[in-house]
């Protein structure tokens, strides 16, 4: 028997057909990956809306030194320039100065009449341990609640 090679097709080139099933393979993982993480949210929002408390957090009243007082103030006055110019600022503070930059921008908002994103805020260090400590002011139903958090995070260097 004699045969021709134009009798039989050649057999095409499966690299289309491969990279559709890498894709499939790839959006079924982001699928997987968004139903988990999806789950994961929905847990935390259940979590946090049991967290509302009808009280706030009494924190200790800020003490800054007078050397921390005057670090306050140039930071300030650095964040008001640098609206103006556009500038960066890159310095390094204590918790305590931070602290206080902090209280200070929250004194300006409420001057202002706007309410101020957290009640209280406090970083501080604590050994080998930060701690990040706030209070946020929310209405539920026009009932006013608060969303007091305490972090604790290990340090290492």
């Amino acid at each position: 028997m004699n045969e021709n090679p134009n009798d039989n097709p050649k057999k095409k080139s499966s690299c289309g057909c491969c990279f559709l099933k890498v894709l499939g393979v790839f959006v079924a993982l982001v699928l997987v990956v968004g139903i988990i993480v999806g789950y994961f949210v929905n847990q935390t929002m259940k979590w946090a809306e049991k967290t509302k408390e009808s009280t706030p957090v009494a924190y200790a009243p800020l003490v800054i030194a007078p050397g921390e007082q005057e670090d306050v103030e140039s930071i300030i006055q650095r964040i008001h320039n640098a609206k103006k110019d556009k500038s960066v600022i890159d310095v390094t503070v204590s918790p305590n100065v931070f602290n206080g930059v902090i209280d200070k921008i929250s004194g300006f908002e409420r001057e202002k009449g706007k309410e101020p994103d957290f009640e209280a805020f406090r970083l501080g260090l604590e050994g080998e341990h930060f701690t990040l400590s706030a209070t946020k002011k929310i209405k539920e139903g026009g009932e006013q609640k608060y969303v007091n958090v305490q972090l604790t995070f290990d340090c290492e260097i």
